[in-house]
């Protein structure tokens, strides 16, 4: 992640108390990317509702909930599986009633864009069953990214401030507090949201464009041909970004220790064949580190 995302800022609410009962209740522009940072910027575990129709597979559905993530369906997935969202309400009940924390997209769809799409009811009927639960709360969590598509970006997490159930939920009409929910949470999570503005600088040295081109040189052949294929394979999609993310997560390993292999084969030795593979990532981190520029009016606590 610090390879794909090197500069991360994150703003915390101040009135946030984890170890309660908490709703993080998201914008959601890039796939899975999104609870990726999420998580990234929270302290202990969270729990995630997903999308459906990844859950189809046996293998899929043991991986996922090992990452404590759990299906939502929506009717364009078929109305057959709707019924299963009941199953899913119930564990977010008991994760925020056990004094977990909740991540859930309330846009219900990802798009690659940081303009906020309308609510779905998923969220607020979540936090209406919770709203019994004592010190339950509720937390807009804004992210936004610099590009969508680029390698050495900058990204955002925002937390705004706690809201509580009885600033929002007004008796027992639940399609009235269901609306005034979506009503009231659209504006704060609006304003979360805070794109960084990032460019990449010309190399400032001529030792310093040795080291970039010969980062490039080195990573070219593994990650000309996988963007390439990655490309082709999500075209039409917005999951570009996050495949992207998940093929270097396992097949860059592999690279390294080809590299490796290679370089001990060729009787360089063990340890110079180790220094050589791991000055690769550390070369790449350094330069797109180096020459990523986020400008930013925001006072904020940067990671």
């Amino acid at each position: 992640m610090r390879w794909l995302v090197p500069s991360l800022t994150i703003r915390f609410a101040t009135n946030w108390r984890p170890g309660k009962p908490t709703l993080l209740v998201a914008n959601h522009p890039d796939s899975f990317l999104d609870a990726v940072i999420i998580a990234m910027a929270c302290k202990g575990p969270i729990h995630f509702l997903a999308r459906g129709d990844v859950f189809t597979k046996p293998w899929q559905r043991r991986l996922l909930r090992l990452l404590n993530m759990y299906p939502v369906y929506r009717i364009r997935e078929g109305r057959e599986h709707v019924h299963l969202n009941r199953t899913t309400f119930r564990y977010s009940h008991e994760v925020l009633a056990n004094n977990g924390t909740l991540l859930i997209f309330i846009e219900g769809i990802c798009l690659n864009t940081h303009e906020l799409q309308p609510f779905k009811k998923g969220a607020a009927r979540i936090a209406l069953e919770a709203r019994d639960l004592p010190e339950c709360c509720y937390l807009p969590v804004g992210v936004a990214y610099s590009s969508f598509t680029r390698i050495g970006k900058a990204a955002s997490v925002t937390f705004g401030e706690t809201i509580f159930p009885e600033q929002i939920f007004e008796g027992d009409q639940e399609q009235h507090n269901l609306a005034r929910f979506n009503r009231i949470l659209y504006p704060k999570l609006e304003a979360c949201i805070q794109i960084p503005s990032a460019s990449l600088t010309p190399a400032p040295s001529p030792f310093f464009q040795l080291l970039y081109w010969l980062s490039i040189a080195l990573h070219f052949p593994f990650y000309v041909p996988l963007r390439s294929k990655i490309e082709s394979l999500t075209r039409g999609t917005v999951f570009y970004d996050s495949v992207l993310f998940a093929a270097l997560l396992f097949l860059y390993p592999i690279y390294l220790l080809l590299i490796w292999l290679i370089l001990s084969a060729a009787g360089t030795g063990a340890l110079l064949s180790t220094v050589i593979s791991a000055s690769l990532p550390a070369s790449a981190y350094f330069v797109l580190s180096n020459r990523l520029v986020v400008k930013s009016n925001q006072q904020a606590v940067s990671s």
